[in-house]
């Protein structure tokens, strides 16, 4: 009883510290979350001589329980203000498509996401899946176009916490003394009891590094997931890989995780050609006959992932700028993508030394012939039979060469080419 009370006079005593804040508030008003967080940090602040100032001389024990028991009311007051300003956020939050309109290609969404969203089982994860640059975020986020209450989170490395990490991708002040779990799952909750026009939980989309290769991490990422998706209604997650190491190594099933994966391979000829269409007409080409007929040999030369179409069109913008013309030619448009194919073509065969330095073993008459052709795949334990070696060190060794000569896919569990370009230098150089 007594401790209560000192802990009630410490909050009194405290109390114009936090009204005395220097930090600017816009108009005349105090945000009550600042005036929470400003308190709160004054509290952390407290010295044995200011609590002795307005309980007396009391015992150390009776001391310590009363800023406990003060620290305790602050937190529960302030995650409460958070809790609410996070409903706020999420109910308000849309996927915004930051490409430039002009250029970016309709892929009709990513139809594995799609189709589960409209199963049975809609609140399964999805674990979007692909090559490097094969445009795994562009296409999640043409899936989610025009989507409300749509949060995107994005994982920087393995020690990251989640729901910290959703509170801050919102612009939220946070404390580590508040349990950001229970804030979020509080507020999911909250969301899920007053839903208003919702039509559906609030789409929860991760985005992870390459950083992020930890399976364990990532089993824990699914688990957190499976409880806030599958078990309790409070979201529907999506996964955006990007890289297959982890998932490859889980030890717990998908079926287990409530999950599944969706794969995202590179645009088809004709939305590369769209987009280098569209990009010529955006630098002031005009002829529509001639735009067409050079946009089918520059998506000849560079292939149709998205990565080398992003990184080409920054290429022709910069010549565009630096040279002063009004517009670019189609004939420089196709030197230019010449250039390019010579740069990532001298990249591949870089990439492939230490492939083969790690994999000494390697079967190299086997796996070229196989991968000579556009599009081939293996299994991943017949790969693993020709470079002569187990799993795990095939995933690290391809894992830190960068650009990556081969990709394995976690949901067919193959093995393919990282590249067109990867495959030009395995045709040319290796086919024979």
């Amino acid at each position: 009883m007594f401790s209560l009370r000192a802990s009630r006079l410490l909050i009194l005593q405290l109390r114009p510290a936090a009204f005395t804040t220097t930090k600017p508030i816009r108009g005349n008003t105090i945000s009550s979350t600042l005036l929470k967080q400003v308190f709160f940090e004054r509290l952390q602040r407290i010295t044995l001589k200011e609590v002795n100032l307005v309980t007396g001389s009391i015992g150390s024990i009776a001391t310590g329980l009363a800023v406990w028991t003060a620290r305790k009311e602050y937190k529960r007051w302030f995650g409460t203000g958070l809790q609410d300003d996070l409903k706020k956020k999420i109910l308000k939050s849309t996927y915004v498509i930051n490409k430039k309109p002009s250029l970016y290609i309709s892929r009709g969404g990513l139809p594995d996401i799609m189709n589960i969203f409209a199963s049975k089982e809609k609140h399964k994860t999805v674990m979007v899946c692909g090559p490097r640059g094969s445009g795994k975020t562009a296409a999640v986020r043409e899936t989610l176009k025009g989507q409300k209450r749509v949060v995107v989170v994005t994982l920087a490395g393995e020690s990251q916490q989640l729901a910290r990490a959703i509170t801050e991708s919102l612009g939220l002040n946070t404390n580590e003394q508040v349990n950001h779990t229970e804030v979020v799952v509080n507020a999911l909750k909250e969301i899920r009891r007053n839903p208003g026009s919702l039509e559906h939980p609030p789409v929860l989309v991760v985005e992870v590094n390459e950083r992020f290769t930890s399976p364990k991490a990532l089993e824990e990422l699914a688990l957190t997931l499976k409880d806030w998706g599958h078990d309790e209604a409070l979201v529907r997650p999506i996964v955006v890989l990007s890289t297959s190491r982890a998932a490859m190594g889980l030890e717990i099933g998908m079926d287990e995780l409530r999950a599944e994966f969706a794969s995202v391979g590179d645009l088809d000829r004709e939305e590369a050609k769209r987009y280098i269409e569209q990009l010529c007409k955006e630098e002031g080409a005009n002829n529509s006959t001639a735009v067409s007929k050079y946009a089918e040999q520059v998506v000849q030369i560079l292939g149709s992932w998205l990565l080398h179409l992003d990184s080409f069109a920054d290429q022709v913008r910069l010549f565009k700028n630096t040279s002063d013309q009004q517009q670019v030619s189609m004939k420089d448009v196709v030197q230019l993508a010449s250039e390019r194919e010579t740069i990532e073509l001298k990249d591949s065969r870089r990439a492939l030394k230490p492939f083969h330095k790690r994999f000494p073993n390697t079967n190299k008459k086997y796996l070229y012939g196989i991968f000579k052709e556009p599009g081939a795949a293996v299994a991943v334990d017949e790969f693993i039979r020709m470079v002569g070696d187990d799993l795990p060190k095939v995933l690290n060794g391809l894992s830190n060469i960068q650009p990556h000569p081969f990709y394995v896919d976690p949901k067919t569990q193959t093995v393919g080419v990282g590249s067109v370009f990867v495959q030009k230098v395995i045709y040319t150089d290796h086919a024979n």
